[in-house]
């Protein structure tokens, strides 16, 4: 049992860390490379990375009410991390812009 317990702890530990960058204001560093992300895949193409996205958004997320904000932490989450129905293995973040452009086409 303790051995399952630890394997899933890495799981965990695996699925949660590694992000570059710091927090924003109200957003934390994954749920800014999730943005990042997305906006990769979601946006027209343009030179240079979407750079400006994450912290706009972080920017127009301080104005939100809390439970607005709660509901947006919950749906970065679910965005990177996936849902059951999902069925992405690994975090959206670390998936090649095709396989994130699947991803989102089918939430």
């Amino acid at each position: 049992m303790f051995g399952a317990l630890a394997l899933a702890s890495l799981g965990v530990l695996h699925r949660m860390t590694g992000y570059p960058g710091g927090d924003g204001h109200v957003l934390n560093a994954a749920e800014l490379a999730t943005l990042a992300a997305a906006a990769a895949v979601i946006l027209p193409p343009a030179p240079g990375p979407y750079d400006a996205v994450p912290a706009a958004v972080d920017t127009f997320v301080r104005a939100m009410s809390p439970p607005l904000r709660r509901d947006l932490h919950a749906l970065l989450a679910l965005v990177e991390h996936g849902t059951p129905a999902g069925a992405h293995i690994d975090r959206l973040t670390r998936l090649d812009v095709d396989a994130r452009g699947a991803v989102l086409a089918g939430i």
